[in-house]
């Protein structure tokens, strides 16, 4: 019988004192002259977004992308932590 993973009583990060959990409510409206912070993971099993060709065509696509009601002030592609980063 395996004893991890899955659902089980017990399971997850223990809830701390004074500490609440993060509100599940719907968002200020954006005020479109404050830049926003957005991160995106790639889903796993994918070819790595920082060969060259790849990183040119994210590149390509986000300046065409650009106009005057959205644009993209800086671009950063980080590696993974887990043993597929190579």
């Amino acid at each position: 019988m395996r004893t991890w993973g899955g659902k089980r009583r017990g399971a997850g990060r223990p809830c701390k004192p004074g500490r609440r959990s993060v509100p599940h409510r719907r968002r200020a409206q954006h005020v479109a002259r404050c830049p926003a912070h957005v991160t995106l993971r790639a889903a796993t099993g994918i070819p790595s977004l920082r060969a060259a060709q790849i990183v040119n065509a994210i590149q390509n696509a986000l300046r065409v992308a650009s106009n005057d009601r959205f644009r993209v002030l800086e671009f950063s592609h980080n590696g993974t932590t887990g043993s597929d980063s190579h």
